[in-house]
């Protein structure tokens, strides 16, 4: 047996001594995680396979410009269609699936258009009501037909979100 030398002392955590490094010495901690085990690797492999399908399927934020051209596009054919039930949902479907872009923005297009077809029903209602006024109906009486305005606006505006979101989907499947 050989003796050891007594200017060599022994790592106190198990590694060999680098060549730079006087013996002795000892790294300071790293901060980096130690190796992953089989069942956590097979974990973080299926994390960052779903943050890669997340990133393909996000959606694409889509011009400005385009939403709301498309949106126009998408009232206007509510209001043609507005003698067909739930007229505002082919309209908002029309509009997002010319569109072609996210469910986010499905939805922005389908809300213009929910807009755009309110404004010819909500203009003939005011019209009504102004009518009404010059007449003499009793005030209460315009209070029921801005009440009706107001309704049928959100009606429209969410039976076209709707549409914007179907709209986007049938695009995506067919």
């Amino acid at each position: 047996m050989v003796p050891a030398d007594p200017t060599d002392e022994p790592p106190s955590d198990g590694d060999p001594p680098s060549d730079d490094q006087p013996p002795g010495h000892r790294d300071p901690p790293s901060d980096e995680q130690p190796a992953a085990t089989a069942g956590s690797s097979s974990d973080a492999d299926a994390a960052t396979a779903g943050e890669s399908r997340a990133a393909t399927t996000t959606d694409q934020e889509s011009d400005l410009g385009e939403i709301i051209v498309y949106g126009l596009a998408g009232g206007v054919a509510g209001s043609v269609l507005s003698f067909v039930p739930f007229a505002p949902v082919l309209g908002g479907g029309i509009a997002a699936y010319l569109l072609d872009g996210g469910t986010t923005d499905g939805m922005k297009t389908g809300a213009v258009a929910g807009v755009v077809a309110s404004v010819p029903f909500a203009l003939f209602l005011l019209f009504f009501l102004f009518l009404l006024g010059i007449v003499g109906a009793p005030a209460s009486f315009g209070v029921l037909v801005v009440v009706v305005i107001l309704f049928s606006i959100v009606y429209t505006v969410a039976f076209s979100v709707l549409g914007g979101y179907l709209g986007v989907y049938v695009r995506r499947e067919l």
